[in-house]
């Protein structure tokens, strides 16, 4: 480590606390007296040109705390007389006022992306004999978003809707972003049937699921049981 430290506060009061000892044994420590006595200068000068600094850099910090002041108070100002521009300009019909203003007239509200497509479907029987099918669609806040479940019975030659369930809030116990609808609906005996299921936001339509085919099996100990196969 070296003998003089490296922060420049340390190493002004290193010198404060050298200089006068230098001078006064200057001969027994092997310097001049004009050698011990430069220090010395240098220290003083040092000190007077930290604290000169220092009373700069306080003063700068208590200009830029009132120029944020200041800045913020402009900004609140000019961000309601813009809300103001663009209401007379909204309730006199005159998009004009705009060009007088030299302001930009606000932006047409992007439409929002269709609904995502549903994924990770998975299907269990309720105690009651109802099937809850379980499913992962992700939409974001770009809107209420509902998604209908079509169903196919065996037999049947089309799918028909048999419900909706929304994404507004979450269910409880799924993990966040997933889904479900409960279909009770199904007639006794039912045991290979086909669903899909469609977001909604509006008139406009995102992409089916995969469909996908639930088959109630029976295991060994009597226990109902669903499996689900995708569709190739």
């Amino acid at each position: 480590m070296g003998v003089i430290p490296t922060r420049i506060q340390d190493q002004i009061e290193f010198g404060e606390a050298h200089a006068a000892l230098w001078v006064a044994k200057a001969a027994q420590i092997g310097l001049s007296v004009t050698e011990a006595n430069a220090v010395s200068a240098a220290v003083g000068a040092a000190r007077a040109a930290y604290d000169e600094a220092t009373l700069a850099r306080n003063a700068a910090k208590a200009k830029t705390v009132t120029q944020n002041i200041e800045v913020g108070t402009l900004v609140r100002r000019m961000s309601d007389a813009v809300q103001k521009i663009r209401l007379f300009a909204e309730s006199t019909n005159n998009p004009g006022v705009y060009a007088a203003a030299e302001i930009p007239e606000p932006a047409a509200p992007s439409p929002a992306p269709p609904p995502v497509q549903p994924t990770n479907i998975a299907a269990q029987i309720e105690p009651g004999g109802a099937l809850r099918i379980i499913f992962k669609a992700v939409n974001g806040d770009s809107g209420a978003v509902a998604y209908v479940v079509k169903r196919k019975l065996a037999g049947e030659t089309g799918f028909r809707v048999i419900g909706t369930t929304g994404t507004s809030r979450p269910v409880l116990g799924l993990p966040r972003g997933f889904r479900a609808f409960v279909d009770d609906t199904l007639p006794g005996g039912s045991n290979n049937f086909q669903y899909m299921i469609q977001g909604q936001r509006g008139t406009v339509f995102g992409p089916s699921s995969d469909i996908f085919t639930v088959v109630i099996g029976n295991a060994g100990d009597g226990t109902q049981f669903a499996e689900l196969k995708m569709a190739a």
